[in-house]
């Protein structure tokens, strides 16, 4: 019998294996100047924005920093959600034995309940993807849990602030 934890976990692998295929690597942003940089782990994450607009609110401020997933033990995954809307994926694998990472880019927006992930890419075409979850912070805004359809997909807990 399949129990709930091993259905959440089926689901966070398939979606986060989703992620890494379709969408592993840096992606290209446009920032307000309508120029383009490439976003990678040792570059500046400033001045980007999605669409040209920036959310300032509380909300948006407590998903800023660094964020590890609660049990994907013996894998690692880590989120990093930066001021400019940006989030960036880090998954270290095990492999037969041997550790594998990748790095995925994306655009986010919230509102009140609702926290998406998008590529930087035009809807009408192939390489754009886009997801959205219902959100909770818990624990003194220190656990963010993820969910579609009232199942958790992932749960975070905050590692460092941005």
């Amino acid at each position: 019998m399949i129990t709930m934890k091993n259905t959440s976990i089926l689901i966070i692998a398939t979606i986060l294996l989703i992620f890494f295929i379709c969408f592993s690597g840096c992606q290209e942003q446009t920032n307000q100047n309508g120029t383009h940089q490439n976003n990678n782990t040792t570059g500046n994450q400033t001045g980007n924005t999605t669409n040209g607009n920036q959310q300032h609110n509380t909300t948006q401020n407590k998903f800023l920093g660094n964020w590890g997933v609660i049990d994907v033990a013996p894998n690692n995954e880590t989120w990093v959600f930066y001021a400019n809307l940006t989030a960036k994926n880090i998954l270290t694998q095990i492999f037969d034995g041997e550790p594998s990472t990748s790095t995925s880019w994306f655009d986010y927006t919230n509102d009140t309940t609702t926290l998406c992930f998008s590529t930087n890419a035009s809807p009408d075409t192939s390489d754009y993807f886009s997801i959205c979850y219902t959100y909770l912070f818990s624990q003194n805004a220190t656990r963010l849990t993820l969910s579609s359809n009232g199942i958790i997909i992932i749960d975070l807990v905050k590692l460092s602030p941005e």
